[in-house]
């Protein structure tokens, strides 16, 4: 095994769980960082349902949220090796 950081997989969920809100703040940045403070400014105080709210995003992990964000993380690769 390699020495770098390894992926397990509550940082892999956890990773692709954040990819709306990626999604969000290339559209709208602003207003993205905005719904992220919301959800920060709550903590410990909300079910993560309701921080994913604040943060203008959904608490999924279905097929379709995969499916969606593999297809941001494709076309984000995509236009990086296009330059």
């Amino acid at each position: 095994m390699g020495t770098g950081p390894r992926l397990t997989p509550e940082k892999s969920e956890s990773a692709l769980r954040d990819k709306p809100a990626w999604a969000n703040s290339l559209a709208e940045p602003a207003a993205a960082l905005r719904s992220y403070h919301s959800a920060l400014a709550l903590g410990n105080t909300a079910a993560l349902p309701e921080l994913f709210k604040a943060a203008g995003t959904k608490f999924e992990f279905d097929v379709e949220a995969l499916r969606e964000a593999t297809a941001l993380i494709e076309r984000t690769i995509a236009e990086l090796q296009a330059g």
